[in-house]
C-alpha cells in the first residue's frame, strides 16, 4: 500500500530537483550569457555575433544569388572556378579567412553520341536537350549540358518502356502491387519528388535495363 506514494514522492523530488536545476542554470544565462568563456572572450563574443547579425540583407543575399546562377557552372568547368573566386572575395569582404585549395577528382563527362530513340511503331530519334524558350533567356545559353544522369553506366539497351511517375519508392512499390515486372525493361520517371539516384537505384534493384 505504501509504494504508489513512495513512488510518487521520488517522482516529486526528482521532478523538484529538476527544477531547481533548471532554475539556477537560467538565473545563470541571465547574468552571464556566454557561460564558459572569460570576461574578455565574452566581449569579443558579443562584438562579432552583433556584426553578424548585421550583416544578412535580402537585397544582398538576392544580388548574390543572381550572380551565383547567371550562367551554367557545373563541376570542373571554369565558370564554376568564377562562382568559387566570388565567393571568396565575398567572405574575405565580410572579414573571413578563407584558403583555396586545388585538388584533383574523377569526374563524368557527357559524350556527343548518346542517343535515345523510340523504335515502334515508327523510329523517333528523341531529344536529350530541353528546347529553348524565347521566355526562358537561360534555356539560350550555349553552355548548358545535355540532360544525363551523371555516373550512369555506359551501355547499349533495349526494352518496353515503364512509366514510374517521380520514380520514388512509393512509385515503384505501386509497380510492384500491380504486377508490374521491370525485368529488362526501360523506366521513365519524371524530374523531381525525390534525389535522382534513387529512381535509378529502385529501378535497377528491380532487374530493370534502364
Amino acid at each position: 500500500m505504501n509504494r504508489q506514494p513512495h513512488a510518487c514522492s521520488t517522482a516529486l523530488a526528482i521532478l523538484g530537483l529538476a527544477l531547481t536545476l533548471h532554475g539556477a542554470v537560467a538565473a545563470q544565462d541571465a547574468q552571464d550569457p556566454y557561460v564558459g568563456f572569460t570576461a574578455a572572450r565574452a566581449a569579443e563574443q558579443a562584438v562579432c555575433e552583433a556584426r553578424f547579425l548585421e550583416l544578412p540583407s535580402r537585397e544582398a543575399f538576392r544580388e548574390h544569388l543572381r550572380i551565383i546562377t547567371s550562367a551554367p557552372h557545373p563541376a570542373g568547368s571554369a565558370a564554376q572556378v568564377e562562382v568559387g573566386n566570388y565567393l571568396t572575395r565575398v567572405m574575405r569582404a565580410a572579414g573571413l579567412s578563407v584558403e583555396g585549395h586545388t585538388y584533383d577528382v574523377y569526374l563524368p563527362q557527357l559524350t556527343d553520341d548518346v542517343e535515345a530513340w523510340v523504335i515502334t511503331p515508327e523510329r523517333i530519334r528523341l531529344s536529350n536537350r530541353e528546347p529553348a524558350l524565347d521566355e526562358d533567356r537561360f534555356s539560350h545559353d550555349p553552355g548548358l549540358l545535355n540532360g544525363w544522369n551523371a555516373f550512369s553506366g555506359t551501355g547499349d539497351v533495349t526494352g518496353e518502356v515503364v512509366y514510374a511517375n517521380f520514380g520514388r519508392r512509393e512509385d515503384y512499390e505501386a509497380l510492384d502491387s500491380m504486377g508490374v515486372d521491370l525485368t529488362g525493361r526501360i523506366v521513365i520517371a519524371r524530374y523531381g519528388g525525390n534525389f535522382r539516384g534513387y529512381k535509378v537505384r529502385f529501378a535497377e534493384d528491380r532487374g530493370a535495363a534502364g
